[in-house]
């Protein structure tokens, strides 16, 4: 099988399957006289199992270990693994709804709700189709607000701007179409990498909002990772496109 056939049946892009290559998650099959990869049913099987490792929540590093030749990693200990991890993650949830529930009780007469729901119906006729997208930005538009209600502000220089509110558009599209892809694709680096840039260019464009906003160091990197990642609806593409942002973000901020 050439490899357009063994991608539509492991229902992965070729992109993937070269990635994998390059990983050494998939070895490379030989060559037919021609120069074509030539490969077997049994890297289909290999692709598939690969695929539910990932939606597990594996990371590629871990999947490696599983599939390697005489079981380099039991599969029971990594399950043990991701099961510790999983409850790491309802921890962070919890911790999340604390801080909201922090919020609500001490909610700012100052804060501008009706400008905050204006700017929610702005982002979603900016990113249509982008609904996981649009979702996201209201919750942080939401916390951000409730800890400075001159973050609106900030949201108000992006919008205005037609060329940043362009590129964010398309920023979320490619977001919203990580919610099929593979964690390991290519594209998730890349648009964390761009998700960043873009952040970038708004920092210096709306300098003068941000020097006024002071969240008072109630709000940091982590917390942006657990309110980012805390979502049941993104996918695992997704959820490892934001921890990339971050991290990223992190390194491009400090």
């Amino acid at each position: 099988m050439r490899i357009g056939q063994v991608a539509r049946l492991a229902g992965v892009s070729t992109r993937t399957i070269r990635y994998y290559h390059r990983l050494g998650l998939l070895p490379e099959p030989p060559r037919d006289s021609n120069g074509y990869r030539s490969y077997a049913l049994d890297d289909v099987v290999a692709l598939l199992r690969i695929r539910r490792l990932t939606a597990l929540g594996l990371a590629l590093d871990e999947i490696r270990d599983v599939l390697a030749e005489d079981g380099a990693a039991d599969l029971d200990d990594v399950l043990t693994e991701l099961d510790a991890d999983l409850a790491r993650r309802a921890e962070a949830i919890q911790r999340q709804r604390q801080r909201i529930a922090d919020l609500r009780g001490t909610l700012s007469a100052g804060v501008p709700r009706d400008e905050v729901a204006d700017i929610a119906d702005r982002l979603a006729e900016i990113y249509p189709g982008a609904e996981t997208t649009v979702e996201i930005e209201h919750s942080l538009l939401e916390v951000f607000t409730e800890l400075d209600p001159q973050v609106t502000s900030l949201y108000r220089s992006a919008l205005a701007d037609e060329n940043l509110a362009a590129r964010s558009a398309e920023l979320a599209t490619r977001f919203e179409a990580l919610a099929t892809a593979d964690p390991g694709d290519d594209e998730v680096e890349c648009l964390a990498r761009d998700i960043v840039a873009c952040s970038g260019e708004l920092g210096e464009m709306a300098r003068g909002e941000l020097e006024r906003i002071d969240f008072g160091g109630r709000f940091g990197t982590d917390d942006l990772l657990d309110a980012l990642t805390g979502s049941d609806e993104l996918s695992a593409a997704q959820r490892r496109c934001v921890q990339r942002m971050v991290a990223l973000g992190r390194q491009a901020w400090s």
